[in-house]
């Protein structure tokens, strides 16, 4: 590659993520995030693990 070819790509390829650096700096941030997963409490588990033999499935 001549060293023009390799200066318009890398021109090129420098524009392309400044433009697209720029589209994402300006999104939007959700308002609001998704709750935190919890883990389930003691009755839950217990409830969940009679649900799961009652069906048959292996608990483990």
């Amino acid at each position: 590659m001549t060293s023009a070819r390799r200066w318009r790509s890398t021109l090129a390829v420098a524009c392309f993520l400044f433009i697209g650096l720029q589209a994402l700096a300006q999104s939007p941030a959700p308002a609001d995030c998704p709750p935190q997963a919890s883990m389930p409490t003691a009755e839950e588990r217990a409830k969940l693990s009679e649900q799961a033999r009652d069906r048959g499935f292996l608990w483990r």
